[in-house]
């Protein structure tokens, strides 16, 4: 299971280098995930869009839509270059999750730009972890998404569903 905790940057520059595709994938999900700068986050996924593993490539593809999702802006430009190559991976994990996150950011991030009141997503408390699984379990057969007020606004998949993908790998 990926280590979602919150790291300070020094661990998480320490994991990238680390050469392990476990601990490249955790740093990169910590890092757009709990750190406020998404202009460094997404530094960090720049450097590993190209990498050779797909377990690396889901997570650069992920960590995209969680920057999206959670602060409302992005550098388009440089997302959508990055999510345009991960689209087209052989690897479907990893093409489902860079459509994801352009689903993402024409969400949160394209519609905020138009002037929509569109609620960002709030990160789950450090210790969401701890809290019994099955709360984040959807029913089978679900979509796996979040409810939404508006059916029609993509999202971010549930939790479990991150779990589950991670477990995995």
């Amino acid at each position: 299971m990926t280590d979602i905790r919150p790291r300070s940057r020094k661990e998480i520059i320490a994991s990238l280098s680390s050469g392990s595709r476990i601990e490249i994938r955790d740093a990169l999900i910590s890092a757009c995930y709990w750190d406020k700068d998404w202009r460094w986050a997404l530094q960090q996924l720049r450097k590993f869009a190209e990498h050779g593993d797909d377990l690396v490539l889901w997570a650069v593809a992920t960590g995209v839509g969680f920057i999206a999702a959670f602060n409302g802006e992005i550098d388009e430009h440089e997302a959508q270059s990055i999510l345009t190559r991960l689209k087209a991976n052989a690897n479907s994990a990893v093409a489902a999750a860079a459509a994801e996150a352009q689903a993402d950011i024409e969400h949160f991030v394209g519609h905020r730009q138009r002037g929509d009141d569109v609620e960002l997503v709030e990160r789950l408390p450090e210790d969401w972890l701890s809290l019994p699984r099955e709360v984040f379990v959807p029913k089978p057969h679900s979509d796996l998404r979040i409810p939404s007020a508006d059916a029609d606004a993509p999202c971010l998949q549930n939790t479990a569903t991150l779990l589950d993908l991670l477990q995995q790998w």
